[in-house]
């Protein structure tokens, strides 16, 4: 039987590997190699997908490290909190920054105050993970 532990650590693994891989490769190689444009459209499909399945994942990791370890632990309730704000994104966040992005060649000061919103709330969620991967 596998341990509980190495389950969470496994996943929590996963969601960092993941978030790392798509702030540094994906989306820096789709802008070099794309024009601004271009790049926004291929990126766009796969938010809803980035979203849903690390806060799938960042929730399993929590309820089971709750289980294993206590619901009042600090990295349970972390990885709750990562989980809550991939939901988050994905559900109010994404769907209001979609409803205002600006046509090709335009700029929407909303667009960018939510867009630079994820985006630290894309970083928090980040850190919190590697503190979790570090404590575990």
């Amino acid at each position: 039987m596998i341990p509980i532990s190495l389950i969470v650590l496994l996943i929590v693994a996963f969601v960092f590997g993941a978030m790392l891989f798509f702030a540094l490769v994906v989306t820096p190689v789709l802008f070099r190699r794309m024009s601004r444009e271009a790049a926004g459209e291929a990126l766009r499909p796969l938010f809803p997908a980035y979203y849903s399945v690390l806060g799938c994942a960042a929730a399993v990791a929590a309820v089971l490290y709750a289980v294993d370890v206590s619901p009042a632990s600090l990295n349970a309730n972390l990885l709750a909190a990562v989980a809550a704000g991939f939901f988050l994104a994905r559900f109010v966040l994404l769907p209001r920054i979609n409803a205002v992005r600006p046509a090709p060649g335009t700029t929407s000061a909303e667009f960018s105050r939510l867009h630079r919103l994820s985006v630290v709330l894309n970083l928090a969620q980040l850190l919190i993970v590697l503190y979790i991967l570090v404590t575990l």
